[in-house]
């Protein structure tokens, strides 16, 4: 990309003040060097100044105590969600360490393999409905509005 291009894209920050000493610095030379750019920068400073002029519309004064809010109540079920779902991870952790147990507990009790099934395998697999309970109220709202 050419100098004249890329300044030709930042004239209009140029003119608002929001380019870094750098780029601004590059932005100056190349005006002295260019006229259309220069004619086109002017532009953008009138441009600029009159937007300046125009009165700022005033927000609402519930819309920051309110969006606060929202994003509060959002980071609140995302935490919810990752306990939820940390809490998953350890019940099949534990559901898969009592299958490695299983080997060993049958070594030393012949049978009883529905006793071991219930409590190693059930019981995990019970905490997963309200583990996506839990995940599926953490959702954030489809609208912050």
């Amino acid at each position: 990309m050419t100098t004249h291009v890329k300044v030709a894209e930042l004239l209009a920050l140029s003119a608002a003040g929001l380019l870094g000493p750098d780029e601004q610095r590059i932005v100056m030379s190349h005006l002295h060097e260019c006229p259309e750019c220069s004619a086109r920068a002017a532009e953008f400073g009138r441009l600029s100044a009159g937007l300046a002029k125009l009165p700022m519309p005033t927000p609402p004064p519930f819309l920051a105590a309110r969006t606060e809010a929202r994003l509060a109540a959002a980071a609140d079920r995302r935490q919810s969600g990752l306990l939820a779902l940390l809490a998953a991870l350890i019940a099949w952790t534990m559901s898969l360490m009592s299958l490695v147990s299983w080997s060993m507990f049958r070594a030393v009790t012949p049978g009883a393999l529905i006793g071991w099934a219930a409590w190693c395998v059930v019981m995990p697999l019970l905490t997963v409905p309200a583990a996506a309970a839990l995940i599926l109220r953490a959702r954030p709202e489809r609208s912050l509005l």
